[in-house]
């Protein structure tokens, strides 16, 4: 660890204990539940590379931004860059280091009478374009710093009156058409806007609500719901941010209050002028059911899509994932598969019409088994392809036709082609709402939860972990808490109480992107990630609930690099170079939910 880095370590340590709080620097024992203060962003700089590698790395303009949240359009996280690499990369040393000082959102949230503090820190991977760093913390504050400095260039704060809801937060920001795209999701306030990278000011502002930042196609920004969870009817829509108007709406689900037997053969879009279309039903994986959502369509609902999509910009074909049905734990009003929840589509990004559908679990009774977080669109040079990470299996679908060409079962680390286990866990699990406790082997939630993978061109990299998931049948009506505790529908089944434990492993995946054989696997124990894996200059970077950050070979799975920062991290690191043309790596540290929370 660099002198500076542990100076600042100290810093963090002293203050920390100077205010009552327990400190714990030991790597076995940085888990979830350390507290303490961090510091939140680290820009690392290459100094060996300063005297000799100048004008290459200013003529590498492919990696000199990283400008989409998951670096690009497919959303790959890769950078071309070659500066940072395996043969050089223990040389790196702390250039800066910018602690955010923001008080947490007031209030708090409880979870079977536990309590746990509001969203605090850093909520987004960095965004550089042109030597400027971008990010937005949890109280919705949007910040613009010089990369080659950590100096602020100016802050951005919404006007959005009661910012008093603790778990509200956004997962990423992006750049589209010279502008840097914010939003926040509260309901009746929400805002997607569209400022001026320089300054801040606001150029574009259109009234919508959601967690992600849209994606962009011919000045379209396709945006999703605002939430997945609870009795709405999920949705993705196109707006045009010329006008700022919606132009189309496709929803995920049937309209309430009674349902429509015939919705799985039939898609439907909503157009800006009012108008409801019923398309036949493209090709899809499931047949339709009829009467698939019952008839108390007041009670049932969600399937939003929530993640960061892929876009293929030669057919203007955006790829979303979806979450699991509603409500969680209880299927007995919606027995059919429950179309198009847990279901990976590809839409018309000008018309909004679905192409295909790809449904990875069938009525979900959990509403746990989705395909969240990250729908990756990649080129292999001989196929299209997209890969979705599902908390039961990895898939990769061709991106024309939506047909399974093969996936990856995390419960066993093994590739599993184009025939994946017929009943993995949480799929196709009937109508059954009596979920029991096994004392022996718990439930288990694996798969790829809420992590995005990586392609630097020939492999696919991810990481997959297996979590315990236990319930023991419904939580009665009298039961549900009240806000601001969770209305979970499922009672704690766990033998701590709980409804879930942390992850009792990981494992980081190379797969051939053409064929899906696994190249390698490196397999971390008591540790989880929540976020994204980066690939660039040979190496894997990963950083994980242990408070480290890796970076692997990505030809052997070797470990050549690691750093304790001090505090989970949420996200890999993103690389760009600042105004002088100095290539660097870009961390967040601090933040999170629940477990983990700390300030920067």
């Amino acid at each position: 660890m660099t002198r500076a880095l542990d100076t600042a370590l100290n810093y963090a340590t002293t203050y920390a204990q100077s205010k009552g709080l327990k400190v714990d620097r030991e790597v076995e024992k940085m888990k979830m539940k350390s507290i303490f203060l961090s510091l939140l962003i680290i820009s690392v700089l290459l100094l060996s590379a300063l005297a000799f590698s100048l004008p290459a790395v200013r003529a590498q303009s492919k990696g000199s931004d990283w400008a989409l949240p998951f670096a690009d359009i497919g959303g790959t996280n890769y950078s071309p860059q070659t500066v940072i690499n395996k043969q050089n990369v223990g040389q790196l040393e702390v250039k800066w280091i910018f602690p955010l000082n923001e008080p947490a959102l007031p209030g708090y949230i409880k979870i079977y009478g536990v309590v746990y503090p509001p969203f605090t820190g850093i909520t987004t991977p960095p965004v550089i374009v042109n030597g400027i760093v971008y990010f937005q913390t949890a109280d919705q504050n949007v910040y613009a710093m010089n990369a080659a400095s950590g100096k602020v260039i100016w802050k951005f704060t919404p006007k959005v009156p009661g910012l008093n809801f603790v778990n509200t937060h956004t997962h990423t920001i992006t750049t589209y058409n010279g502008l840097l795209w914010v939003q926040n999701p509260f309901d009746g306030y929400g805002q997607l806007a569209g400022l001026d990278l320089l300054t801040g000011d606001v150029k574009v502002n259109i009234t919508y609500a959601a967690e992600w930042a849209p994606v962009f196609y011919n000045n379209i920004a396709v945006v999703q719901t605002a939430t997945v969870d609870f009795i709405v009817r999920g949705f993705a829509a196109g707006y045009d941010i010329t006008t700022g108007k919606m132009v189309w709406r496709w929803y995920t689900v049937p309209p309430a209050p009674n349902c429509d037997p015939n919705w799985d053969s039939y898609q439907e879009v909503e157009y800006g002028n009012g108008t409801i279309v019923h398309y036949p039903n493209p090709k899809g994986n499931i047949k339709p059911y009829l009467g698939d959502w019952g008839t108390r369509c007041d009670l049932n609902g969600a399937a939003g899509p929530w993640n960061n999509a892929g876009v293929d910009p030669d057919t203007g074909t955006v790829y979303i994932g979806t979450s699991g049905a509603y409500p969680v734990g209880n299927s007995q009003f919606r027995p059919g598969p429950n179309l198009y929840g847990g279901t990976i589509v590809a839409l018309d990004a000008l018309t909004g019409k679905m192409k295909w559908f790809y449904q990875t679990t069938t009525h979900d009774v959990t509403g746990e088994q989705d395909c969240n977080w990250s729908e990756m669109f990649i080129n292999t040079g001989t196929r299209k392809l997209v890969l979705s990470p599902c908390r039961s299996y990895f898939y990769a679908l061709d991106a024309t036709t939506g047909d399974l060409v093969y996936s990856y079962d995390p419960m066993t680390n093994e590739a599993t082609g184009t025939k994946p286990h017929a009943y993995p866990w949480g799929a196709n699990q009937g109508n059954n709402m009596n979920m029991t406790y096994n004392p022996a082997a718990y439930k288990y939630l694996g798969g790829i939860n809420e992590m995005a993978p990586a392609f630097d061109g020939k492999n696919v990299y991810y990481w997959g972990q297996k979590s315990i998931w236990c319930q023991k049948g419904l939580l009665p009506g009298d039961k549900i808490p009240a806000p601001p505790e969770l209305a979970f529908l499922n009672k704690p089944g766990c033998p701590d109480g709980s409804i879930t434990k942390v992850p009792y492993n990981g494992t980081l995946v190379a797969m051939d992107a053409n064929t899906g054989n696994v190249r390698w696997s490196k397999t971390f124990s008591g540790t989880g990630l929540r976020g994204a894996v980066t690939v660039t200059g040979g190496l894997m970077w990963v950083g994980l609930g242990d408070g480290n950050l890796y970076a692997l070979d990505t030809d052997t799975g070797n470990i050549v690099y690691t750093r304790f920062m001090g505090v989970g991290l949420n996200y890999a690191p993103t690389f760009a170079a600042d105004s002088n043309g100095n290539m660097k790596m870009f961390v967040t540290l601090g933040g999170g939910a629940f477990w983990g929370n700390v300030p920067g």
